[in-house]
Formats: structure tokens, sequence, C-alpha cells
């Protein structure tokens, strides 16, 4: 740093374009026995992305985020009964319009004494105290709530549309496009055999449980598709994008 002349830029472009910063995550059993502890950086950490970031994740991977940069606060769906909890007065909360409602997380009203509840489950700090770094828990409820919150069985639900959609293509090549937008990367033959099973469970298990279809599609029915098909896609989008 202080050869370069304290040239931040040049010391940032040193760090991010070395082969250490771009090294894989994959931890191979020749670092494990060089480097368990990882102490000398053999490999890349992998973290989990900030809360906010989350949810623009499941939004993009289902085709909804909205770009928009700049503008008002935004009131996302959130479970009720949570503006019932605010200290002293409740939050009127009136869940903004298509499309806004799927901007960036950042844009998201908090409310001190009511912040936006996945907000708080993913560790995003209170906004009465300054916070040097968050903290990073692993609970039940973080995948409770990307399972069961209604921005993100949203998403579950315009993924799996998207799917059924699809009519011209396999189940595999389905999957695989699923696969891509949701992970980044095609599945192994063994991931599909699961899913593909998986799929076909859904079908079976909807088809004798039509009204439970119904409630599960809800506003994202296909057109001349029967909803135990696209039922049985929201479950397959769900269970790729609550993987870890």
């Amino acid at each position: 740093f202080t050869q370069s002349g304290w040239d931040r830029k040049a010391l940032v472009r040193t760090i991010v374009t070395s082969a250490t910063y771009r090294q894989s995550s994959h931890l191979t059993p020749r670092l494990t026995s060089a480097d368990p502890d990882n102490l000398w950086l053999a490999r890349q950490g992998r973290y989990r992305v900030e809360a906010e970031i989350i949810r623009d994740l499941f939004l993009d991977a289902a085709g909804l985020l909205h770009t928009a940069v700049g503008g008002p606060t935004i009131h996302p769906p959130k479970p009720d009964g949570t503006e019932d909890l605010a200290y002293k007065y409740k939050t009127r909360w009136i869940v903004s319009s298509r499309p806004d409602r799927y901007r960036r997380g950042m844009y998201i009203l908090f409310k001190r004494t009511n912040p936006y509840p996945s907000l708080m489950i993913f560790d995003s700090p209170g906004s009465n105290v300054c916070l040097a770094e968050r903290n990073r828990s692993n609970t039940p409820l973080q995948a409770l709530t990307t399972l069961n919150d209604p921005v993100f069985f949203e998403c579950a639900q315009a993924l799996g549309h998207k799917l059924a959609a699809a009519k011209s293509s396999s189940v595999e090549s389905r999957l695989q496009r699923a696969a891509l937008a949701v992970l980044s990367r095609p599945l192994t033959s063994e991931e599909l055999d699961i899913l593909g099973q998986l799929h076909a469970d859904e079908i079976a298990w909807f088809g004798d449980h039509a009204d439970e279809a119904i409630g599960v599609v809800g506003t994202f029915a296909v057109r001349d598709t029967a909803n135990r098909h696209t039922a049985a896609w929201i479950g397959v989008a769900r269970t790729l994008l609550n993987l870890d």
C-alpha cells in the first residue's frame, strides 16, 4: 500500500485480481490436510449474504426483481399480525403495488419499533445503534421463513409458474433451467433423479388433493395446465430455493 503511493484503487485491484481472492470455496482432500482451519487462506470462505440480499436473490431467481434505482421506500407483504407487535403504536402497513413491491431489499421501510420481520430473522441490525459488523446466525426459524414467508413463497410460485408454462421442454431440461436460475450451476445426475422423483410425487399428491393444489397455485395458474402440474413445479421450485 505504501509502495503504491497510498493508491487505494491499486490496492483493491491487487486484492480482487489475486489468485487467493478468486479461488474456489470447494474443499478438496488436499486442502483439508494442508490447511484444515484455512489459516493460510487455502480456499475462499463461504458466507451467507446479508438479509436484504437474501430476498433480492429469491426475487431474481423467480424473475420478479424490479431493478429501478432510487425512489420512496416500499412495503412488501409480510406475515399477518406482526404490526400488532409494535411498541405503543400499531404500524399501518399497506402493501406496495406491483412492481414496486419487488424492488431491492434496501428500499424496505424500516420502523425501529416494528422492523420488517424477515430482515430481523436474517440478522439485519436495528436502526437505533451503530453496528460495526453484522451477526451471522443459523436457526430453524430462518428455514421456516424462506419456506413460508409470503414474499419467499411468492417467489417459489413465480418460478414454478415459469417452469410449468414451458410445456415444450422436457422435465429434465426444466429442472436444469431452474437449477441455473437458483444455484448458478447444472444439476448432477443424482440430483436430477431426486428432483425428478419429487416432481412425480408432487403431481400424484396434488392429483388427490385438488383444494390444496388450488391454494398453492393461487394467482399463478397456467392456462391450459392442470393445477396439480403447476403446484408440482412450485414444490420443486420451493425445494431448490430452500437449499443452503
